[in-house]
């Protein structure tokens, strides 16, 4: 992994003090590709197909994509997903966090693991109190 990711991670979880964007690397005990988003929730939707998108204020980059060997339309770099059918018990809690989230302005991490119908996948939130 590289030294910058681990600071990123670092300073995320020591001072809060990064600002919105996502990182993406190689992490975790397996070293697998992952994106994380730090930053505000603009908007919440959920659908008649089963998925919740979360839209981030900040698009992730082509070049932080590439990083990790992802691929994402330009239109849905925005969003993120995730199918509530995989865990309806999760989908429920991560809604209420994004809501929680979102109705109070608060800061989020969010961690992406995959591309699924062209959008990054998450499974994983945590609200900040910033």
């Amino acid at each position: 992994m590289k030294k910058t990711s681990w600071l990123f991670i670092l300073l995320v979880s020591i001072s809060g003090t990064v600002n919105a964007g996502t990182n993406c690397f190689f992490g975790g005990s397996q070293n697998v590709p992952l994106c994380q988003y730090y930053g505000k929730i603009s908007d919440v939707y959920i659908n008649s197909a089963n998925n919740i998108l979360l839209y981030m204020t900040e698009s992730v980059t082509e070049a932080e994509l590439t990083e990790v060997g992802f691929s994402v339309p330009i239109g849905n770099r925005k969003a993120i997903i995730l199918p509530v059918t995989e865990n309806p018990d999760l989908a429920k809690m991560v809604y209420a966090t994004a809501l929680t989230a979102l109705a109070a302005n608060k800061t989020v991490m969010i961690q992406m693991y995959t591309v699924t119908s062209g959008y990054l996948k998450f499974d994983r939130i945590w609200l900040k109190n910033q």
